[in-house]
């Protein structure tokens, strides 16, 4: 419970994704609204497409929309697995 006296929602964790992911034929990550991605977010989202890549069985699609920084960073999280799909529109 939060200090209010609310429960929160509990927060997914990579590993939690995985074990959805592990299920289903294609992960579809939706960037389109996103306007700021940091350094740390970057690096948490190349993580875990390493993750989806050991466990072999996901195909992956990202979605961006046509921001230049959308573009570039996208880009490089299909370096690190050429399997997945990156639709920038």
């Amino acid at each position: 419970m939060s200090s209010m006296g609310m429960a929160l929602a509990p927060r997914p964790t990579i590993d939690t994704v995985l074990v959805h992911a592990e299920g289903g034929p294609t992960l579809t990550l939706d960037f389109r609204d996103l306007d700021m991605l940091n350094s740390s977010g970057i690096g948490t989202f190349g993580q875990f497409l390493v993750e989806v890549r050991k466990a072999g069985q996901t195909q992956v699609k990202i979605l961006g929309a046509a921001k230049p920084w959308q573009a570039r960073t996208l880009a490089l999280l299909r370096k690190i697995w050429g399997r997945v799909e990156l639709i920038i529109a």
